[in-house]
């Protein structure tokens, strides 16, 4: 449970430290050696506390709307 709690940590520091989309973006999408991003991992083990924070929100939500942009328009 300690090495959960240290990556829960760990990711919320690499998003303090930048707030820079595109970085915390390309993060995310590393895979592991099963070949599932840090965003899969997360969603698969709860990591509510990781994808609960804005700037992971927004990348998501760009992922789900695709390039629809958040009022609608192209």
């Amino acid at each position: 449970m300690q090495l959960v709690k240290d990556l829960i940590e760990l990711s919320k520091h690499i998003q303090i430290i930048s707030q820079d989309e595109v970085y915390i973006k390309f993060l995310m999408n590393q895979k592991d050696s099963r070949g599932r991003s840090a965003f899969q991992i997360a969603s698969d083990y709860n990591f509510f506390p990781v994808l609960q924070t804005d700037e992971i929100g927004t990348i998501i939500g760009k992922k789900w709307n695709g390039k629809i942009s958040h009022n609608g328009k192209l």
